[in-house]
């Protein structure tokens, strides 16, 4: 007689198993999907809130204006884009802000961010640029709204104040849009 025992799973073990798993994924997958969407709001906030000051100290230790405008490929200025499209950062030498900007030989860009994804980023206050004194003052003011592509998620604001600095504050995105 053969004593070697035979192991595995039986037909039941194996269907608890399956079971238990889907309750598990059905539960941590939204929960999931939050955080990561979660993540991404700080990390746009933060990129945003950057730029801002990165801008703001570059006018201020250049001595001249800095400006961010709306790009779509991360190199010049995009007056039809969307903020949600991307944004540059450059050194305006001719403190000329009309046209295809960067436009003087010597305006470089100092800063590029890529489109946001999964995320609207609009301002009705700030069409199209943000320009910085050399003082570091913003010569224009306003609000930025961050919203996730689900409304059920908070988005940020981010508003650009007479002295140039940047501020941000929680934002229902739900109730902006119903408001707009």
């Amino acid at each position: 007689m053969d004593n070697k025992k035979t192991t595995g799973f039986t037909l039941l073990e194996l269907m608890v198993a399956v079971a238990v798993s889907a309750v598990l994924l059905t539960i941590g997958i939204p929960s999931f999907m939050r955080m990561v969407a979660d993540n991404q709001r700080v990390s746009y906030t933060a990129d945003i809130y950057g730029a801002f000051s990165f801008a703001r100290s570059e006018a201020i230790a250049r001595n001249l204006q800095v400006v961010i405008c709306k790009s779509t490929d991360e190199a010049t200025c995009n007056n039809a884009a969307d903020w949600s499209d991307g944004w540059i950062v450059y050194a305006n030498l001719d403190n000329n802000t009309g046209g295809s900007e960067p436009d003087a030989p010597n305006e470089q860009v100092l800063q590029s961010h890529p489109a946001v994804e999964r995320f609207t980023l609009e301002s009705s206050d700030l069409p199209t640029r943000v320009v910085f004194l050399p003082t570091g003052r913003a010569l224009n003011i306003g609000d930025f709204e961050l919203c996730p592509d689900n409304d059920a998620l908070a988005g940020r604001t981010i508003q650009i104040t007479s002295t140039g600095r940047a501020r941000t504050a929680a934002l229902d995105c739900d109730t902006s849009a119903e408001g707009s």
